[in-house]
């Protein structure tokens, strides 16, 4: 712990002497210190890095501070790209394994198994298609309404009673549905209203603390959607077309070959990742542990800046984990966080300019952490934020 706690001094230290970058930013940065400092001692940072994350420590010392050689930042991105590819591979098996063992279900003809597969799916839609921040009452009765149905006990669907466990497949169904269609509401709602993000994350996050198989299946058709939750960068494969490797990368393609328009592609991957970064900091309405908490805000900033960048994607990737999770990962890391956003500063965006199709996503990442400097590394809650007293 002396040796971690040293390196940190060493680090800080540096930071602080800043003498061979301009005089603006090595003022802006000794501010943000300062400030982070009085909230803490390094010690007590490092503390919570340990307990909090601690499979982050060595991704998170790559990041923050001056790698030595090429060979060892290439040798970090092969880690990195290992992980990320084998948790791209899992969660897409998963949805291969669900729809298989999902199919005879769904394909059943009989007229009753069809009514009955109906029923289900009204069961489903009804609550999430609700899912709004009315109250708190609201939210809880959407959230009840979904966990008895999950649990296999009655539900009532219009004048019917219902119970997902009267076929084998039928819990099942309903745990695939539900977190298909909370994705789906990523890219279709929350693309064009932010603030309903955290009203979904609540109930995601509700469902996903009783119910681990809902969370996988959410994060399983987040990626579907959106590969950069992970983040992962699918590489072009031999032979493969522009329209399929378009498709692999998360654009739409229509029948005839048409590509999405990169304004809207990247709108769409906006809300899927806001959503994603909402379920990090939105706390469970049964005040039990988090089950995919603020750690992994950590873990995704470690992976995505120890990966070459995507054009517009990443910059807009990393806008928008900042923007949403920023406070709440000053608050945990303090300097750590400041650190970590002078890095992305000074040393990520340059390549992340190199690599730009458009200047917009990261110029508007560059005000922004410009911006987030200014004000000692404090960034404000996001609107719609659901803070944990909303359920007492």
């Amino acid at each position: 712990m002396a040796g971690k706690n040293g390196d940190d001094d060493e680090i800080l230290h540096k930071l602080k002497q800043f003498k061979d970058s301009t005089q603006n930013f090595g003022d802006l940065i000794k501010k943000a210190i300062v400030t982070a400092e009085e909230k803490g001692k390094e010690a007590e940072v490092s503390r919570q890095l340990i307990q909090s994350a601690p499979q982050l420590a060595q991704p998170q010392k790559t990041a923050v501070e001056v790698q030595p050689t090429a060979a060892d930042a290439s040798h970090t991105e092969e880690k990195v790209l290992v992980e990320v590819t084998k948790e791209f591979e899992k969660r897409k098996e998963l949805i291969v394994q669900i729809n298989s063992k999902l199919e005879p279900f769904i394909k059943n003809k009989d007229q009753q198994m069809k009514k009955f597969r109906f029923e289900l799916q009204k069961a489903v839609n009804t609550p999430v298609n609700a899912i709004s921040p009315v109250s708190r009452a609201h939210l809880l009765d959407i959230l009840k309404r979904l966990q008895t149905l999950l649990r296999g006990q009655v539900v009532h669907v219009s004048d019917k009673s219902i119970s997902a466990c009267s076929v084998p497949e039928g819990i099942d169904f309903c745990k695939n549905l539900v977190a298909r269609m909370i994705a789906r509401k990523a890219e279709e709602q929350v693309s064009s209203n932010h603030e309903s993000a955290f009203a979904i994350a609540a109930i995601a996050v509700g469902l996903w603390a009783e119910f681990t198989e809902v969370g996988e299946l959410l994060m399983s058709h987040l990626q579907e959607l959106c590969p950069y939750v992970i983040p992962y960068y699918q590489p072009r494969l031999p032979g493969q077309s522009s329209a399929d490797y378009h498709r692999a990368l998360g654009y739409k393609v229509d029948e005839d070959g048409t590509i999405e328009q990169q304004d809207k592609f990247l709108k769409r991957m906006s809300g899927v990742i806001r959503l994603y970064a909402a379920i990090l900091i939105t706390s469970p309405p049964q005040k039990v542990p988090h089950p995919h908490g603020l750690e992994y805000a950590w873990i995704w900033l470690s992976r995505a800046l120890n990966l070459h960048p995507n054009p517009d994607i990443t910059a807009t990737a990393i806008y928008d984990i900042l923007q949403v999770t920023g406070h709440a990962l000053l608050k945990a890391y303090r300097v750590q966080f400041v650190k970590l956003l002078y890095f992305i500063l000074k040393s990520y965006l340059p390549k992340l300019k190199d690599v730009a199709a458009n200047s917009g996503p990261v110029s508007r990442l560059e005000i922004f952490l410009e911006t987030t400097m200014k004000n000692s590394g404090m960034i404000a809650l996001p609107e719609g934020y659901i803070p944990p007293e909303f359920w007492n």
